[in-house]
C-alpha cells in the first residue's frame, strides 16, 4: 500500500492521529491531508551559480554550461561575444549561438577557426616592390626604396626619381637621367666635382709649361689662350694642311703637328731632333731616297719662297710641287723656264707690283697683283698668300684677315685686329697698351 506520506516521507502513527516524517529534498505539503512533496531547488538562483540547475526527486543537479554559455539564475544563457573589445579584432564579429564569427578587414583572413583575423603577408608575393623591398606592416605592406628612387602610393612601389627636375644636380652641364641615378656631363674644358657641377679646368694650372718658352698662358671658362711674346704667334692658329705626316709638316712650314699642335711643336731649326727629322734640311723631305715634294722652300725675311723643278706645278692650297702631267692637271706640260728649279710664289705677305707686268701686256693673260701662269692650253691666275682670286679669276684681291678669320679671336684674341695688304697685325684696343716683356695689352693708368 502506498504510502499514507508519500515517497518522500515515512508516517509516524500516533494515537488517534499520525504525522508524516518528510525525507531530505521534502518538505511536508500544507493540505488537510498530511503528504511529503519534492522540494524544487532550482526555483533558487543560488543553486546552481556556475551551472544550468536540474531538479531530481529529492535532490538536483547542477549541470556546467557548454561553452559560449553563461550561467544565470540557473540557466544557461548564450554569451555575446561580440560585445567585448577583444572580438575579431581588424574585422567584424558575427554573434550566433555559443560562439562567433569574424568577418575581416582588407590585409587580413580569418583564421581556421574563425574567430580571430590574421595578417595577410602581401610581400610573399615576388612582384611587388620593383627596384625595392617589400617590408609587411600589420595589414599592409611598404617599399623601402634604394637611393635614387622614391615610395609612391599607387602600388606600393618605388618610382625613380628624375634628378635633373632638380637645378642644382648638374651645375654648368647636360643632365642625363637613368634608372636610379643620373649623369652630370660636362662640356670640353670642364671637370664634374662632387658629381653635380662642372668646373672650369685651369689649363694653366695644370700644365705651367703649356705656353713656354715664348708666351704666358691665360685660362678662360671652357679653355685657355697663349699670349704670346712679341714676334711669335700661338701655334695652330693658321692651319697650313691636314691629313699630312709630322715630317711632311716639320720639315717644311709646321711650326707644330698634330690636332693639339701647342702640345707637339715640330724640333727647332738645326737641333738634332730636326736633323734627324728633315735630315736633308728645311724644304726637303726623303721617301726611299726620291723627294716627294720636287721642290725647294727658301727662307727670306719675312715669310718663305718655294721653288719647283721643271714640269711641276706649284699648289697654295696642298703647299707641294704637283707633276702639270698628273691627270687632274688639265695640260701637257708647262713652258721651260730654267734647267732646274724656278721660282712659282711670291714672298709670304709681300706682293711685287711688276709680277704681272709681261703677262698683262699679252692679250692671252690678265692677273693682276698676282702672277700669270701659262700652260699649252691655257692660262690661270695664282695669287700670293693673302690674297684671292675675284670672281672673273684675273684679278688678285686682299683678304681681309680680320674679318675672315678672326672669328673668336682666333688671330688677336683680345686685341684689335688690323688688316693691311696681303697680311695683317695685331694691335692694343683704346685705352689699352702693350706692356713687355709679356707683350699683352692692359689698361692704360
Amino acid at each position: 500500500m502506498p504510502s499514507i506520506c508519500g515517497d518522500g516521507g515515512s508516517c509516524v502513527n500516533f494515537p488517534g492521529h499520525y504525522k508524516c516524517d518528510c525525507h531530505p529534498g521534502y518538505r511536508l505539503k500544507p493540505s488537510r491531508q498530511p503528504l511529503c512533496e519534492d522540494i524544487d531547488e532550482c526555483l533558487d538562483s543560488g543553486t546552481c551559480p556556475d551551472g544550468r540547475c536540474e531538479n531530481k526527486p529529492g535532490s538536483y543537479k547542477c549541470i556546467p554550461c557548454q561553452p559560449g554559455f553563461r550561467a544565470q539564475n540557473g540557466i544557461c544563457s548564450d554569451v555575446d561575444e561580440c560585445s567585448e573589445d577583444a572580438a575579431c579584432k581588424h574585422g567584424w564579429c558575427e554573434n550566433v549561438a555559443g560562439s562567433f564569427r569574424c568577418s575581416c578587414g582588407e590585409g587580413f583572413v580569418p583564421a581556421p577557426d574563425f574567430r580571430s583575423c590574421v595578417d595577410v603577408n602581401e610581400c610573399q608575393n615576388g612582384s611587388l616592390c620593383a627596384h625595392g623591398v617589400c617590408v609587411n606592416t600589420l595589414g599592409s605592406f611598404k617599399c623601402q626604396c634604394p637611393v635614387g628612387f622614391q615610395a609612391v602610393k599607387d602600388g606600393p612601389r618605388c618610382k625613380d626619381v628624375n634628378e635633373c627636375d632638380f637645378p642644382a644636380a648638374c651645375i654648368g652641364g647636360e643632365c642625363v637621367n637613368t634608372v636610379g641615378s643620373y649623369q652630370c656631363l660636362c662640356r670640353t674644358g670642364y671637370q664634374l666635382e662632387r658629381n653635380r657641377k662642372c668646373q672650369d679646368i685651369d689649363e694653366c694650372a695644370r700644365d705651367p709649361d703649356l705656353c713656354q718658352p715664348h708666351g704666358v698662358c691665360e685660362n678662360t671658362e671652357g679653355s685657355f689662350v697663349c699670349v704670346c711674346d712679341e714676334g711669335f704667334v700661338v701655334f695652330c692658329d693658321s692651319v697650313l694642311a691636314t691629313n699630312i705626316t709630322r715630317q711632311e709638316c716639320c720639315c717644311s712650314l709646321g711650326a707644330g703637328w698634330g690636332d693639339h699642335c701647342e702640345i707637339y711643336p715640330c724640333p727647332v731649326l738645326n737641333s738634332i731632333e730636326f736633323h734627324t727629322l728633315c735630315p736633308d734640311g728645311k724644304g726637303f723631305i726623303l721617301d726611299d731616297t726620291a723627294l716627294n715634294y720636287e721642290g725647294k722652300c727658301v727662307n727670306t725675311q719675312p715669310g718663305y719662297e718655294c721653288y719647283c723643278k721643271h714640269g711641276f706645278y706649284y699648289d697654295a692650297n696642298l703647299l707641294e710641287c704637283v707633276d702639270v702631267d698628273d691627270p687632274g692637271f688639265n695640260c701637257q706640260s708647262a713652258p721651260s723656264e730654267s734647267n732646274s728649279f724656278w721660282d712659282f710664289s711670291t714672298p709670304f705677305g709681300e706682293v711685287h707690283k711688276d709680277a704681272d707686268s709681261s703677262e698683262e701686256d699679252s692679250d692671252e693673260c690678265r692677273c693682276l697683283n698676282g702672277r700669270c701662269v701659262r700652260t699649252q692650253q691655257a692660262s690661270v691666275c695664282e695669287c700670293p698668300l693673302g690674297f684671292q682670286l675675284d670672281t672673273t679669276r684675273t684679278r688678285c684681291l686682299d683678304i681681309d684677315e680680320c674679318q675672315e678669320l678672326n672669328q673668336r679671336g682666333r688671330l688677336c684674341k683680345t686685341d684689335r685686329c688690323v688688316n693691311t695688304s696681303g697680311s695683317y697685325f695685331c694691335t692694343c684696343k683704346a685705352g689699352y697698351s702693350r706692356s713687355w716683356p709679356r707683350g699683352i695689352c692692359i689698361p692704360q693708368r
